[in-house]
């Protein structure tokens, strides 16, 4: 994310120069393509934080020249080959849903009976927007699985506790013990981390820590699941 784009002419643009109200306005009219983002030149999309901070962002969540780009094509490899170790055909970048609920997998499968992604997530998006793209597969009768970079893990997790709090606990934290332990994920979003630097582990905190084979296995076993204390291998 950056607070400036330029054009196609070259030209600056800062968002913190626009007032709120114009800024809303921009993001509804903009054309994809309108904006560049200043380190690729690859087109950048109008966003704002929950704490309303105006900003630019790529387009395709990810930039070719950056650090980012390393740990997402690692963490997709990683996936894609122990899913074909186990002889299943995983495919990347695949296409699916129809009309306004169309979505994209950054990895695709189908085993015994079951479509499943697994959705690669490094930049940031939004709490809702995660709600809004897991529902997109719900509707196709896909399982979607979000393999995060570990920053954004902490900062959905922190998301998702805000929102339970408020909409299933009423603004109080819960005393329940194991509740109160898992209140940071919610069934309808199956997150963990994958952290390239430690053998290419797959991670939740206080739950697991897994190789990508082990956790591929459970989620194929059933293994993998959501109980009060969160999403964790049984």
């Amino acid at each position: 994310m950056t607070g400036i784009a330029i054009n196609n002419h070259g030209e600056f643009f800062v968002a913190s120069n626009f007032s709120d109200h114009e800024w809303e306005m921009l993001k509804e009219d903009y054309v994809v393509g309108e904006f560049l983002m200043p380190c690729c030149r690859s087109p950048a999309i109008l966003k704002t934080s929950p704490n309303g901070l105006k900003f630019f962002a790529h387009y395709s969540d990810e930039c070719a020249t950056a650090p980012e780009t390393i740990w997402h094509i690692q963490a997709k490899e990683s996936l894609v080959k122990e899913l074909r170790q186990k002889s299943i055909n995983a495919r990347s970048e695949v296409s699916g849903g129809k009309a306004t609920e169309k979505w994209k997998a950054d990895i695709y499968f189908e085993h015994s009976n079951r479509k499943i992604a697994f959705e690669i997530q490094h930049s940031y998006q939004h709490l809702r927007d995660y709600f809004k793209r897991q529902k997109r597969y719900e509707k196709s009768n896909v399982e979607c699985y979000w393999i995060l970079y570990k920053p954004r893990f902490v900062t959905v997790s922190k998301s998702i506790a805000k929102y339970r709090i408020k909409e299933e606990f009423g603004n109080i934290f819960p005393e329940e013990k194991k509740v109160a332990s898992g209140v940071n994920q919610i069934s309808s979003l199956p997150i963990v981390w994958f952290e390239s630097e430690e053998n290419e582990q797959i991670k939740a905190p206080g739950f697991f820590s897994a190789s990508s084979s082990w956790w591929i296995d459970c989620i194929l076993n059933g293994r993998f699941c959501y109980s009060i204390e969160g999403w964790r291998i049984q």
